[in-house]
């Protein structure tokens, strides 16, 4: 579709450093895009660098005891496998098993306390994911991945979920304000729920921001990476609800207009247009397009088959899959010449 991928041109911004000098006037959000817009070397600029005197060297907050004095600016190759040795524990994934599916938790506590009073013993749709990649690079270790990758879709299949994705294409405004909060597709759910229920606070679902499309995007892109390499296959798709959840998180992308879409992102706070989002969105479509190109994918004549049944075909076709590719790198491209991840917020 593209010379490069996505992910390849949102890295390439990010880590990108241009020789900049200051303007020397007080820059509000709206001026960054009025300055970045009319310059020629706007991928070279950044809110930071048109203020580098409002941003001083950042002090780190080290909360780890053991590693505070480990922090440097450079490391030894024996130091680095110290580090590695003291945290060895530390990076180890941890599998819940239960007749309802295979997950990592967030986090693990020692008490239930604990556990309750932070809700990090919850499983996120994005954390599982992470832990699924670790997974999948390690040896040995390709079936724990495989049920983890498979519960996450049974998760995106639930009733709830389905209902969620369908209310939105119905009527996209649901998505607006606080209430859209909650009305969007969940990244969340307990672990201890045998239906994967909410997350509860005093007997009701707890309030959270669920607009997280870096989340969305990267379960769509590797579920069909899974696919397209045979890790997944037919007795898999086959089940319950998968294929229609897939048709239906194609078109609630698509009306949800991902591309220009405020969500709090991977970084869980205030809403924002991030490019990261954005990026992680169009990677999975483009994805998921190739694979639509393949005629003789048992998949994708499932898919279709399936699509074609709750009348969410239009939003598969190559027309549509393109127009939103396309509108997913136009977004990209113009955000990173813009500054990075979410230019023009404070």
């Amino acid at each position: 579709m593209k010379g490069k991928s996505a992910l390849t041109l949102l890295l390439a911004g990010i880590f990108s450093c241009g020789t900049c000098q200051a303007t020397g006037a007080e820059v509000t959000s709206e001026s960054v895009f009025n300055i970045l817009n009319s310059t020629g070397a706007a991928t070279d600029k950044s809110y930071l660098s048109l203020n580098p005197d409002k941003y001083p060297n950042y002090r780190l907050l080290i909360h780890s005891a053991k590693l505070k004095n480990e922090i440097k600016s450079h490391y030894t190759k024996d130091e680095i496998q110290g580090l590695l040795t003291l945290t060895e524990n530390t990076r180890k994934l941890t599998l819940t098993e239960k007749p309802w599916g295979t997950f990592i938790l967030a986090s693990t506590f020692e008490d239930d306390k604990t556990a309750a009073e932070t809700h990090y013993d919850a499983v996120w749709l994005r954390d599982s994911l992470w832990g699924y990649m670790a997974l999948v690079s390690g040896q040995g270790n390709s079936v724990a991945a495989k049920k983890v990758l498979l519960t996450l879709w049974d998760y995106m299949s639930t009733p709830d979920q389905i209902k969620r994705m369908q209310d939105v294409i119905s009527n996209p405004k649901r998505l607006d304000g606080v209430p859209g909060q909650m009305n969007a597709v969940h990244i969340r759910f307990d672990s201890n729920s045998p239906v994967m229920a909410d997350v509860q606070e005093e007997g009701k679902p707890q309030l959270w921001n669920h607009k997280q499309n870096d989340a969305l995007g990267l379960y769509l892109d590797l579920l069909i990476q899974a696919i397209d390499t045979g890790t997944i296959n037919a007795e898999d798709w086959q089940k319950g609800d998968r294929l229609k959840s897939v048709a239906l998180l194609i078109a609630y992308l698509d009306k949800a207009n991902f591309y220009v879409m405020e969500d709090s992102g991977a970084w869980e706070e205030d809403a924002r247009l991030n490019t990261s989002s954005v990026a992680l969105v169009t990677s999975g479509l483009e994805r998921l397009s190739n694979l639509l190109s393949k005629k003789d994918s048992v998949f994708v004549s499932d898919l279709l088959r399936e699509a074609k049944a709750n009348e969410l075909d239009e939003p598969l076709s190559t027309t549509r899959l393109n127009h939103l590719i396309d509108k997913g790198y136009e977004r990209i491209t113009l955000q990173l010449d813009l500054g990075g991840e979410s230019p023009g917020y404070l």
